[in-house]
Parts: structure tokens; sequence; C-alpha cells
């Protein structure tokens, strides 16, 4: 089951910041309102109870860490940082003693962000990203860029520093366009390519893709709901995984909603494995009507 938010909570609660990695906004619906009525990282709806479990993290930290190797007293620069891998980075890179700057579309969105970790914010849509980032430096540039919106991927290779890396984890804006890297030979720069993490995030629950061509999986646990509780992006690539589909743009804009729903998929069982079966799109059947979104 996966349940798409477009919202926010105001819980306290840690784990449960983590587990939708979401920040204060400008809607409050029932996915959220569910979620703050369970216990023990479970989610309740008409048709169940499902073990609810974060996804944005690990995929922030392979950004940062795994790929690219941030180390104290460098500096990381965050794209769309109030999104969910953005929030998830700013908060991990801050404890991991980086200084942090972040882009997002308003000043309020950044001054949230500042709670979390965030030391310097920068309105992409006032001021051009890549010479402020370069000011905050002192001219020298940032260490490391998660590189979210791909749109941008140009402007970001040109707030590097000497050895700068970027960690390109997705392409939200879009509208991807062709873009010269031969200018990074020359700072002994790099980009590496991050994948979203569905593969992991499932195989770590049991869930394990074993034929190729097919989407064929085993499933240590047949019997197990998994919810995950993310924006629709992180929703659709989960889906275009379970269901054989290529992760990308054109695959996963299908499923996009653009208010917050559940969609289910169900395990079938072929040959001694699974199959996933799309059984409902876009459910609102937990949330009253006066809390939807639109």
């Amino acid at each position: 089951m996966l349940a798409s938010l477009k919202t926010t909570s105001r819980s306290s609660n840690p784990w449960l910041a983590d587990a939708m990695e979401v920040v204060d906004g400008e809607h409050f619906d029932g996915v959220v309102r569910v979620l703050h009525r369970a216990s023990s990282g479970t989610l309740r709806t008409k048709s169940g109870s499902y073990v609810v479990r974060p996804v944005r993290r690990p995929v922030a930290d392979d950004c940062l860490f795994e790929f690219g190797h941030l180390q104290p007293g460098e500096t990381v620069l965050v794209q769309a940082g109030a999104g969910g891998v953005g929030i998830a980075a700013i908060q991990l890179a801050k404890r991991a003693g980086a200084t942090v700057l972040a882009t997002a579309g308003s000043d309020e969105k950044l001054q949230r962000l500042a709670a979390l970790g965030l030391d310097h914010g920068i309105n992409y849509r006032t001021q051009d990203f890549a010479d402020v980032a370069r000011t905050l430096t002192g001219g020298r540039g940032v260490d490391l860029v998660v590189e979210s919106v791909g749109t941008t991927i140009a402007d970001s290779m040109r707030s590097l520093a000497y050895r700068g890396r970027i960690s390109y984890v997705g392409d939200a804006g879009r509208d991807i366009q062709p873009v010269d890297i031969s200018s990074l030979k020359g700072g002994n720069q790099s980009i590496t390519g991050v994948f979203l993490g569905a593969e992991l995030f499932l195989r770590e629950r049991g869930i394990e893709r074993v034929e190729h061509e097919l989407p064929i999986f085993t499933i240590a646990e047949p019997g197990k709901r998994i919810a995950l509780v993310a924006h629709a992006g992180t929703n659709s690539v989960f889906m275009c995984h379970l269901l054989g589909l290529q992760p990308t743009p054109w695959e996963w804009d299908r499923f996009v909603m653009g208010h917050a729903s559940v969609s289910r998929l169900e395990a079938l069982p072929v040959h001694g494995a699974f199959t996933f079966s799309l059984t409902s799109l876009s459910n609102l059947e937990h949330i009253t009507p006066a809390d939807r979104t639109r």
C-alpha cells in the first residue's frame, strides 16, 4: 500500500516526522490524522493495519555519505530542501558537522527549514543559487550538491568547489535538458547517479526481484503489509518498480496524484514466486470529505 502525501505534519514525534518526511505547510489531511492516532509505527485504515517504514532517510544518507563522501566541516547544497529527500538531507548533513545550504521556492519554506538545521537558505525564484552559494563560501563553492531537481544540474555544477561532487538523485523538474559536463574536468569534479532506493528498501523487507525481464519477486513474508508514506513522486517510482515499469518521468508521471490518497498493490502468486497488481489507485476511503485535499 502506498499513501501519497501532499501535506504536512505538526507532530513533534521525530520518528513520525521521518516516516512522513514533510514540513508544516498549507494542508492537513486525513492520512496525517490517521498517523497521529496510530502507535508503534502502524497505519490503520478501514481495510486493515500496515507497518509504516521511512524511505527518505536511506536515500538522503546515500546521497550524502555513501556516494557523496561528505566530511565534517564541508559545505553541502541541498536542492529542493523542502522536499522529502531535502528535509532528510538537511538534518543528516547538519548532524554530520557540515555547513548546510538549501534552495526552496519561498522565504516561508526556508524559515521553517532553519529549525531543522539549515544554515543558509536560497530562494531560487528570486536569487541565482549558484552565485549565492559561491558568495556564501567566499568564492570557493560547495563540496557537495544533493541534486533532486534535474533541470538545475548545470547551475549545480557551477556552484561546485574544486573536487566538488554532485549526487544526482531525481528529476523533479521533469523538463530535462542535455548538459555539457566537460567543465567538470578542470575542477576534478564528479557527478554520481543515485537511484531512489526502491529496490534496496524492499529487499531489506524481504521483497526481491528475481526475474529481470518480468516483474517477478520473492517475498519472505507473503502475508505482511507494508505502508510507504511519502510524497507522490516517491510512491510513483515504487509503483513502477513493483509493476515492472522503468522509473523514468514519462512512466511514473501517470501515477502522480495531486492530493493525499492511498494506492494499493497486492502480491499475486506465480509458480512459487509473486508478481504485483495495482488494485486501487488514489483511494480516499479513509479520509473524511472535510479533510481531503484538492
